[in-house]
């Protein structure tokens, strides 16, 4: 049975033009609306649709501070689809460029596993090099980097973050770094580390977005438990008979430590609740309307 053609719009009849009356031409709303779905990709432009405050047409436009967020994917999902898809109508002829990557991004091209010449010659052309942590993070207007993505230990982890952080800082550019509730951000964390996040608590505002309705079993890149190798190292262990199979671990039981805290930030910011006035400034030109195009 063949597929049937979805009706043309009926503003434009499918030409994605319209004429104003000063007889110009502009872009009808289908048009606006397929280049924001190109814009913020599929899996922002499926997640629910909210209202957050993360950017506020004619208020408050977070989306030019770095921000440590905390909160389930799904859930920072929807204050993207919000916030970004309100920045593109801004100014939708000079889009907002941003771009998310993971903290196992971040220390592979610190390495250089995604330099030119560590391509073989017949992919070099085909494939996204980065000669340096400058092409990766640099270019963008927002960079949002998700933690929890190593599955192992490795020492250059929280250097390559720090040095990524300082090259946006150098820019000028803000950061949004995701912390999810199955990767929690402290001591035995893959990517932690002490002198990070003094770092981090010094230069950026915390946002809690979690919910008491939020569910803990949701998966969130890779959790990092802080699990002990033996019923020994941890007292609490039922003893593990030979042979048999052994009791589940509970990894939120050996979560680090949380380490950023909504109180702990440089400027604590809760939706709904007040921002501190000594880091706060109101920005200018944030007079984006939602548009209906989202």
């Amino acid at each position: 049975m063949a597929s049937e053609e979805k009706a043309p719009c009926p503003l434009c009849n499918g030409r994605q033009w319209i004429i104003t009356s000063e007889e110009k031409e502009k872009p009808c709303k289908c048009l606006r609306k397929k280049m924001l779905e190109d814009h913020l990709g599929p899996e922002i432009t499926t997640a629910r649709l909210i209202q957050s405050k993360l950017f506020i047409p004619g208020g408050d436009d977070r989306t030019q501070d770095n921000l440590f967020i905390k909160g389930t994917w799904t859930t920072v999902l929807s204050h993207l689809r919000w916030a970004l898809g309100c920045k593109f109508n801004t100014k939708p002829d000079k889009p907002h460029r941003f771009c998310i990557e993971t903290d196992a991004k971040v220390i592979s091209v610190f390495v250089g596993a995604h330099s030119y010449m560590h391509r073989s010659k017949d992919t070099r052309e085909d494939v996204d090099t980065y000669n340096s942590l400058e092409d990766l993070v640099e270019p963008h207007d927002l960079f949002i980097l998700r933690l929890g993505f190593l599955g192992y230990a490795n020492k250059a982890a929280a250097g390559s973050i720090k040095q990524a952080l300082g090259v946006r800082e150098v820019a000028c550019k803000p950061t949004w770094i995701i912390e999810t509730p199955n990767s929690i951000f402290g001591p035995g964390h893959f990517s932690y580390s002490n002198d990070l996040a003094d770092y981090i608590e010094e230069r950026f505002d915390v946002v809690d977005l979690r919910s008491k309705d939020d569910s803990p079993d949701e998966a969130q890149g890779f959790a990092v438990p802080v699990i002990p190798s033996s019923p020994e190292s941890d007292p609490d262990a039922d003893e593990v008979s030979m042979g048999g199979p052994s009791a589940p671990v509970d990894p939120q039981k050996y979560m680090p430590e949380e380490r950023i805290r909504v109180d702990s930030g440089a400027n604590e910011f809760e939706l709904g609740g007040e921002k501190k006035k000594d880091r706060w400034k109101k920005k200018k030109g944030s007079n984006g309307e939602f548009g209906g195009d989202m």
